[in-house]
């Protein structure tokens, strides 16, 4: 099973030929036998993972449907640079949060940490549908975008370095998942490089099981 990110509710995965995973709902639900999969043609994320996540929520799944179902909100309609629709990129970085064993807030604040920043959802919106821990976490993801652009990145290594280590946690699976995203677009190979190095930089003495995962992926992804 699985989480369909785009309409907040669990469905089947299969396997299609030559799509990659797809979700499948049950034919009471409304698109019944409607293929609505976010992970097509992203071969890193394998059954096993997916099924990681639905274990891993099982305590609180309802924070993490509302987290999907407020990301598929605000990143309606928005694209990657390659084409795929954006939303494919938090709920991957929720999948990788999850597998690195992180908790349903963990997880919830992986789909929303774009939310704010590149979308038209706020603080409050995440805070009434997540609560205070969510919200706060996305809210370190979140540069502060009335800044000039040479004060605003220096601010927000400063704000994810003195912030609580989910934080870090959160970007550094966005990390993981940039970098693996964009292995085929060799003109920003080294700025995305520098960003993923900055990452593991700021969370080297982060002990929490959660982030050396995540850390030791990352390490091992920018050395193949």
């Amino acid at each position: 099973e699985l989480l369909d990110p785009q309409h907040g509710r669990v469905c089947e995965v299969e396997q299609h030929k030559d799509q990659g995973l797809c979700c499948q709902y049950e034919p009471d639900d409304p698109g019944d036998s409607e293929c609505r999969g976010l992970f097509h043609n992203t071969s890193m994320w394998d059954t096993a993972q997916m099924t990681t996540t639905h274990h891993a929520v099982a305590g609180d799944w309802n924070i993490v449907c509302r987290a999907a179902s407020l990301a598929a909100t605000a990143h309606k309609g928005q694209n990657r640079k390659n084409g795929t629709p954006y939303v494919q990129h938090p709920s991957r970085v929720a999948t990788l949060l999850a597998w690195a064993g992180g908790d349903e807030s963990l997880i919830a604040a992986g789909f929303l940490h774009d939310a704010i920043e590149d979308g038209p959802v706020d603080y409050d919106e995440v805070l009434e549908e997540c609560g205070e821990d969510v919200a706060d976490w996305v809210a370190l993801m979140t540069k502060d975008m009335r800044l000039r652009e040479d004060i605003r990145e220096p601010a927000y290594i400063k704000q994810l370095s003195d912030g609580v280590w989910q934080g870090r946690a959160v970007k550094i699976a966005d990390q993981i998942d940039n970098w693996q995203d964009g292995l085929t677009d060799t003109a920003t190979i080294e700025k995305r490089r520098g960003k993923a190095e900055w990452a593991l930089q700021i969370s080297n003495q982060d002990n929490e099981p959660v982030i050396v995962a995540l850390r030791s992926r990352l390490e091992q992804m920018l050395l193949d």
